[in-house]
């Protein structure tokens, strides 16, 4: 896999089976929805035995709403909101869905809050975005980098399961053994080269050729 190319994987198989109308998501299974779930100012009517499949923290909801002639569950807390509860049920029906560095961190905050375990259901969400995390996002510059800017929104959570400790030791790994990936060293008052005009590093010539940086270069 090159470096430069943003990695993806699919999970579930089955069409999409949602839409959204307003600040309500609809699966369109053809059964009527047995349970409503609340996430901020989104509901989400659904089917219950797809949730509790999957999630120990819903099953528990779900029990606990078994007397009541509506079921209606509030999870105001789940990290990431609307926007992870939705990718969640979509896991949940076996929906397609594209784990990719972009949503992994979501869905791992997510599925960890939901308890989303092996204990449940065998390949659960947890064990899907671990494995996607370790074997594929942490091997690449570029998807280390962009789950790391995801982490922003999900605090304290992504540092709770030392997501962003693993981001950051994966990119100042990369970074330590590949030089070429900024010219380093950079110094305040710029390169330090070699005669040839190479940049050194540890005072060895890299081959790297020095490059013009602007003030926001580590942003970038």
């Amino acid at each position: 896999m090159a470096a430069s190319a943003s990695a993806s994987v699919k999970l579930g198989s089955k069409p999409d089976a949602f839409r959204r109308q307003g600040q309500a998501w609809f699966c369109t299974t053809g059964l009527p929805s047995d349970v409503t779930v609340e996430v901020g100012d989104m509901s989400f009517h659904l089917h219950k035995f797809p949730l509790l499949s999957k999630s120990a923290v819903l099953e528990q909801l779900i029990e606990e709403s078994s007397d009541q002639e509506e079921c209606i569950i509030k999870l105001s807390d789940i990290p990431g909101g609307a926007k992870s509860f939705e990718m969640v049920a979509r896991f949940c029906y076996g929906v397609k869905i594209e784990l990719s560095s972009s949503n992994v961190v979501h869905l791992r905050c997510a599925s960890e809050h939901l308890q989303m375990t092996e204990e449940i259901s065998d390949d659960n969400l947890i064990a899907q975005t671990e494995m996607f995390l370790n074997q594929v996002v942490l091997r690449n510059w570029k998807d280390s980098l962009k789950a790391l800017e995801t982490c922003d929104d999900l605090l304290p959570h992504a540092e709770d399961l030392q997501i962003v400790k693993r981001c950051i030791e994966s990119l100042a790994s990369k970074a330590t053994t590949d030089p070429n990936l900024f010219g380093w060293p950079i110094r305040e008052h710029g390169l330090m080269q070699s005669p040839g005009g190479s940049v050194l590093w540890n005072g060895i010539s890299t081959g790297a050729r020095p490059r013009n940086f602007s003030s926001d270069w580590w942003t970038q």
